[in-house]
């Protein structure tokens, strides 16, 4: 009997580094689930700092996570609907984690942005790379969603991807570009409380600010005319 010699596996591919098996374990999904926790008190405390008092923090922590299971259930069991019909398997665990690792990053990407923004008074020219950031997130989450649940492989998955994640960033663009006529706030990015012993940027001087108000003033006058 002629014997077989196994073909020893290759290096991982980068797509396999990108999604790691681990994703599909259950130790990763309380790891994910406690992290939701973490950053949801983090945002909320990034966004009304002068709300620390600890039995709201735990209500809004309890609420974010009901709101965030209330949306990651039916949309992992909707790819694990699709993952049955194509693969034979329903890798629940596998979508699970994948849909909290996405909002997990962007959450977080937008609160460091939002963070760097305020404490460089860089205003609104972080919108750019916020929309930057969650595009390739969003382009993450939804290839590995594909790789669970379509027998294909390789570049054309994510190459799908990427063009579903570029729709939805452009829709989200134009809708805030057009939030922008309406509520001036958003230009400058002051659309959230955040503490003052984060600003690293030196105040502007009294000078500059008359010399704002002389200009609005102007502009005031034109339109008056």
């Amino acid at each position: 009997m002629e014997e077989v010699t196994a073909v020893p596996a290759g290096p991982p591919s980068f797509l396999d580094r990108l999604y790691p098996e681990r994703l599909g374990a259950a130790s990763t999904t309380v790891a994910l689930i406690a992290a939701l926790c973490v950053t949801t008190a983090a945002v909320g405390h990034a966004n009304s700092f002068e709300r620390t008092r600890p039995a709201a923090l735990a209500t809004g922590i309890l609420h974010c996570v009901i709101a965030f299971l209330a949306l990651f259930l039916p949309w992992s069991g909707a790819w694990s609907l699709a993952s049955r019909v194509f693969r034979q398997e329903a890798r629940f665990l596998p979508h699970l984690n994948i849909a909290m690792a996405t909002v997990l990053l962007a959450l977080w990407v937008d609160l460091l942005l939002k963070l760097a923004a305020f404490a460089f008074a860089l205003d609104g020219s972080m919108f750019a790379p916020d929309c930057v950031t969650v595009a390739l997130i969003l382009a993450w989450g939804l290839g590995g969603h594909l790789r669970q649940a379509s027998p294909l492989r390789g570049a054309f998955l994510s190459s799908i991807a990427a063009a579903v994640a570029a729709l939805l960033i452009g829709l989200y663009a134009a809708l805030e570009m057009l939030s922008f006529k309406t509520t001036p706030a958003l230009k400058a990015g002051r659309t959230s409380i955040l503490p003052p012993a984060l600003r690293m940027a030196r105040p502007a001087s009294v000078e500059t600010h008359l010399e704002a108000l002389a200009r609005l003033q102007v502009r005031v006058d034109a339109l008056a005319k």
